[in-house]
This record gives structure tokens, C-alpha cells and sequence, in this order.
């Protein structure tokens, strides 16, 4: 059954989240959660199986100047011994649904490149490889004591 996530998810989706290499627990996810469910901009779904949460995915709004607005799926993740079953494809399309009722005319995802096993994943549900991109990141730590 697929649904939005509640609150209660936090551990599951910590759980499932450290299984795709992004180490979390329920106390750094639930406040995180707790506000991307108050954004109507985003939305989160889990695939529970018999009171379990197997997978989940996580969508939003991108607007760009450039190209608009369209829906970005920021998050997928489904537990390593429920893989290859349908329910990653079922979260994808659920995630489409929700895209189609904002009334966005398009969907995308970025992939890293070294989770070689979701290129052909995202290819199989429809996507398109459109561009290849370096992503750079910088804290913003060593700016706290000269703002002041």
C-alpha cells in the first residue's frame, strides 16, 4: 500500500535511508519530515507492507528561471531485501500521480553516478538521460563568527 508518510515513518524512512548510504536516525529525520509535510510544495511517500515501511519517495516543486517549474524527485528509497519486486516503479508513479494533480507539466530525478544499479531503474520507468553535471557544495560554517 502506498500512502503519505506520517510523522511515526521518521524511523522507518532513518532506517531505509542508511540502507542507501545516507546515515540517519529517526531524531535527525523527523524534524526534517515533520516540515516537508507542512509544505504543500513536497510530498512524501511510503510502500508499507503488512504495518512495514519497505520504501519511500520524496517529491517536490523546482522552479527555475531557465526552465521553469517542474517536479524533482529528491529521494527514493526501497529496503535491499524488497528490490526488484515493482515497488520502487509503483513509488515513482505515485510520485508522477502527485506531479500530474499539481499540475506540473514535467518530472525529473538526478542520479548519482556511481549508483549504477538506478540508471537503468529510471530508464525502465520512462525517464530520459538528458545531461551529465558536476555538483559543488560549500559549508557555510566558517562565515558564523564574520556575520556577526
Amino acid at each position: 500500500m502506498i500512502r503519505t508518510a506520517l510523522a511515526d515513518d521518521a524511523a522507518s524512512i532513518a532506517h531505509l535511508s542508511t540502507a542507501i548510504g545516507y546515515p540517519n536516525s529517526a531524531e535527525d529525520i523527523l524534524p526534517i519530515l515533520l516540515r516537508i509535510l507542512d509544505d504543500k510544495a513536497h510530498v512524501v511517500l511510503v510502500f508499507e507492507v503488512s504495518g512495514s515501511v519497505v520504501g519511500w519517495v520524496h517529491a517536490a516543486e523546482q522552479l527555475n528561471l531557465e526552465s521553469g517549474p517542474r517536479c524533482e524527485i529528491l529521494g527514493l528509497a526501497v529496503d535491499p531485501d524488497s528490490r526488484r519486486l515493482g515497488i520502487g516503479s509503483q513509488l515513482v508513479h505515485a510520485a508522477e500521480m502527485w506531479a500530474k494533480r499539481q499540475g506540473f507539466p514535467r518530472i525529473g530525478v538526478k542520479s548519482n553516478a556511481t549508483r549504477l544499479e538506478s540508471h537503468p531503474f529510471y530508464k525502465q520507468v520512462g525517464f530520459v538521460h538528458v545531461k551529465t553535471q558536476h555538483v559543488y557544495r560549500k559549508s557555510l560554517d566558517a562565515y558564523g563568527d564574520r556575520e556577526r
